[in-house]
């Protein structure tokens, strides 16, 4: 029965308190799966805008080289929503639009393990409007499993890349897997550590339930409280 589930939880507010987003899922539906925050133009305008930045197809017909993509972005004339995104499936959106670079206010967690019906919720300043974000989810560890099929997936995307077949690739995949490796990995290496130190101790630890976030960081810079 759904209250017997254990959920996890995660929302996503200005510095007024006021809620933009809210997910809250079981989280045996979440377990191995890419969840990530992420940002989409929020009207045409702002879509067109960014394209501008984007350089053009080169001349020569070469690929285009890191360096030739732009470094900043004028945040005060871009509006951005935040999504919640679950293996590439839009499962949470804002509907108000919020200014690129805006400090935001997270919170999350999971229902308590002796009782599912009380939350056990932990908030967070770490937000930035146009971050690329992943939220990774430990239930009791990281299996070797959903490593090895990240992996696999990584490895898929690397070739399709060099084989310049972007048709079915998206930046939240792209971004979203390269974020979430590294929060399971952080995951991972702590239980590591966890059953050295506990052998070494005589103890017994029986991870529970953790959430941890990697950001792709935005870099801010404020004249006169405007995000430029």
């Amino acid at each position: 029965p759904a209250s017997l589930q254990h959920q996890f939880s995660y929302t996503l507010s200005d510095n007024w308190g006021n809620e933009l987003l809210s997910y809250t899922a079981p989280t045996s539906q979440l377990v191995g799966k890419r969840l990530t925050l992420s940002y989409v133009p929020a009207d045409q305008a702002t879509t067109d805008l960014i394209a501008s930045y984007l350089p053009k197809p080169n001349a020569d017909g070469s690929p285009i080289r890191p360096d030739q993509l732009p470094t900043s972005l004028p945040g005060y004339l871009i509006r951005l929503k935040p999504t919640i995104t679950l293996d590439g499936q839009v499962v949470a959106q804002s509907s108000t639009a919020v200014t690129m670079g805006t400090d935001l206010q997270g919170q999350g967690g999971f229902t308590q393990l002796h009782n599912p019906t009380q939350w056990d919720l932990t908030p967070d300043a770490s937000h930035t409007a146009g971050q690329a974000t992943a939220i990774g989810i430990s239930a009791g560890g990281i299996s070797a499993k959903q490593l090895d099929t990240l992996k696999t997936r990584l490895e898929n995307t690397k070739t399709q890349l060099q084989a310049n077949n972007l048709q079915n690739l998206t930046g939240e995949q792209i971004s979203g897997d390269l974020l979430t490796a590294t929060i399971w990995s952080w995951f991972a290496a702590a239980e590591s550590h966890n059953r050295l130190s506990q052998n070494q101790a005589g103890m017994v630890e029986n991870p529970g339930l953790s959430y941890g976030l990697f950001h792709a960081v935005a870099d801010p810079i404020y004249s006169w409280g405007v995000v430029r």
